[in-house]
């Protein structure tokens, strides 16, 4: 072996190590409790209760979705905020079609939406803490002033 062989495999390392990181940090983060997946046992849901769906709209390897799931959705307040509403998540990829009936084309996408399917307000992409209650307010808000 001559001393110039370990330098061909640095970069090569570094690659790797690149590659490695980034799926590492797009890996996709555990739904948050309490959300469905079923679009349509969510929407029952709604009708039944008289509660609002929160649809997010989301994608495996998002890394925005993924900082959402880490750094939004655990916060007490949000998980208090969301208790008012159906959760449920979509995937763009497994259901296009709910994804196009609501002209979403990117993720991550959160929609305030009625049992009837009439969308009240919606965000696209990383929303900070502060920022997403707010806008779950503004939306609870909104619903409880058309309802009456």
């Amino acid at each position: 072996m001559t001393p110039s062989t370990p330098i061909r495999w640095q970069p090569i390392a570094l690659l790797v190590g690149v590659v490695g990181l980034y799926l590492w940090s797009n890996r996709p983060a555990t739904p948050p409790e309490g959300w469905t997946a079923d679009f349509n046992q969510a929407v029952t849901e709604a009708k039944a209760t008289g509660k609002n769906l929160l649809v997010a709209f989301n994608l495996h390897g998002c890394a925005p979705c993924a900082m959402m799931d880490r750094q939004v959705m655990p916060e007490p307040r949000v998980r208090e905020a969301i208790a008012s509403f159906v959760p449920v998540r979509v995937n763009l990829r497994e259901r296009p079609d709910i994804a196009q009936r609501f002209g979403v084309e990117g993720a991550p996408t959160y929609l305030v939406v009625d049992a009837n399917g009439t969308i009240l307000d919606g965000r696209s992409g990383f929303v900070p803490i502060d920022e997403f209650l707010a806008f779950l307010d503004q939306a609870s808000t909104e619903s409880e002033t058309d309802s009456q």
